[in-house]
């Protein structure tokens, strides 16, 4: 989703909540007593978030102006302001080298010119400041070069972004993919926080901590990568992240049914022409939820079923095919049978041709009344 709806009637998105919320959660420890940028703030929800984490002050700047009026009405507070502005002109609002920490999240993507974006992040940090910049992983979601986001001028490869971040901000103390996780979680009895039904999606600031949470290894080749994350994660002057294999971390509670709704397929980029391709993004999430629920046997089931009405489908089709063959031999026969009979006739009009031809040569030579005179009394003999 390209940009969360915070009014009224908007419906809350525990999801998109979590994939959100969890790039900014990447910065939830840097940001205590700073002043921060949030280039690209879009509703200004992540802004906010900093400066309840902490933040001595935070400004938010997003070119659009709906979004910016979104934000503040939502979201603005006495240490956190939003300004309209474009990616490429940030330095006119502000002096050189004034942050002390600047994020960026799913923006890069969006400007003209992003060399120049990273220049201005660059000549607007304090020296020693720390950096943290997003990239959505496009080539996952739209895997061909005519698919793309409508509202993105680029797709980026996780080595494309990287190459130029670095090129610009120098060398990364660390990168990070982004992904969705599986797990349990131990939570008290009707305590959790859980839609309301009637505040709409600014509840997703409504986050708690967590007492423990432990990463497990993840499963043979089953864990985020450059080719499959969701997004790319760049920190720099942050060495410590460096030793991290795990920063930031947003988690939606979910019951068990959850591995027979298939939450995440609502959630993939559709196409909406009827008839459409059966999607592998949603095929793959199916069996990630079979496979995390252990029901390995309702997957195989379920493929032989699918693999037999395959198999029926294709024998129907082929028996279709067969008769739509046998017809139009038999067609082929008729008009082959046909086609003969034709050259018959006119090979006997061709016979009888000759000889009409000298009778009429023949006729026209006796004058008409002696032809008259010879019909009626050949016609009197044949009466008698």
């Amino acid at each position: 989703m390209e940009r969360l709806s915070f009014g009224q009637s908007s419906r809350y998105d525990g999801l998109e909540a979590a994939i959100h919320i969890a790039r900014y959660s990447f910065a939830k420890e840097l940001c205590a007593g700073k002043r921060v940028l949030d280039a690209a703030c879009g509703e200004g929800y992540g802004s906010r978030l900093l400066a309840n984490w902490g933040a001595s002050e935070v400004v938010g700047v997003d070119i659009s102006a709906e979004a910016i009026a979104s934000a503040q009405q939502h979201f603005s507070s006495e240490n956190v302001k939003f300004i309209q502005n474009d990616a490429e002109t940030l330095p006119r609002h502000f002096e050189p080298h004034s942050f002390d920490l600047i994020v960026s999240f799913e923006t890069i993507e969006h400007v003209q010119d992003p060399e120049l974006f990273l220049r201005n992040i660059r000549d607007l940090l304090k020296p020693g400041g720390v950096v943290a910049i997003s990239c959505p992983n496009d080539w996952w979601y739209f895997p061909t070069e005519a698919e793309r986001n409508p509202f993105h001028l680029r797709k980026y490869r996780l080595d494309e972004f990287r190459a130029l971040a670095e090129s610009v901000l120098g060398q990364a103390s660390a990168w990070f993919v982004g992904g969705p996780i599986a797990g349990f979680a131990n939570l008290q009895l009707n305590e959790y926080l859980t839609d309301d039904n009637r505040s709409g999606q600014v509840q997703m600031l409504q986050t708690s901590e967590t007492l423990h949470a432990q990463f497990v290894p993840a499963e043979l080749d089953a864990g985020p990568g450059p080719d499959n994350a969701s997004y790319f994660l760049g920190i720099w002057g942050m060495p410590a992240y460096g030793s991290r294999p795990n920063a930031g971390t947003a988690i939606l509670p979910l019951s068990m049914d959850c591995f027979k709704k298939g939450i995440f397929q609502g959630h993939l980029p559709r196409d909406e022409a009827p008839q459409q391709a059966p999607d592998p993004a949603a095929s793959a999430i199916g069996v990630f939820d079979a496979i995390s629920s252990g029901d390995v046997d309702r997957l195989a089931r379920d493929a032989a079923l699918r693999a037999q009405a395959a198999n029926t489908e294709l024998s129907l089709v082929q028996g279709v095919i067969g008769e739509r063959d046998a017809q139009l031999r038999a067609k082929d026969d008729e008009i082959a049978q046909l086609r003969a009979q034709m050259r018959t006739l006119n090979e006997q009009v061709d016979e009888l041709s000759v000889p009409a031809a000298r009778y009429l040569r023949l006729r026209d030579k006796i004058p008409h009344w002696v032809r008259a005179v010879a019909l009626k009394f050949f016609k009197g003999a044949g009466d008698r």
